[in-house]
């Protein structure tokens, strides 16, 4: 069972603007943190003022394990940007 959500699935989980989640284009690639900018389409930006950018993996973050949440690149800017 994989734990997340592509982005043509993502539309059955509810997100919000200005919520935190992980994306990543691919399961290769390391999970990086951002928030949603936009719900339709699901956008999100990974710092507060670049472009947001649509990702092939939108997962929010209580769906991570504790391994990928520990590994998440930019959660801890996110925290401080709140």
């Amino acid at each position: 069972f994989c734990n997340f959500f592509s982005s043509s699935a993502a539309m059955s989980h509810k997100y919000q603007v200005g919520q935190l989640v992980a994306v990543r284009d691919d399961e290769e690639e390391p999970w990086q943190c951002g928030r949603i900018a936009s719900v339709d389409p699901i956008l999100v930006k990974r710092r507060p003022r670049s472009a947001p950018l649509k990702f092939n993996l939108v997962s929010p973050l209580e769906a991570l394990d504790d391994k990928d949440i520990k590994g998440l690149i930019g959660f801890d800017q996110q925290m401080r940007n709140q």
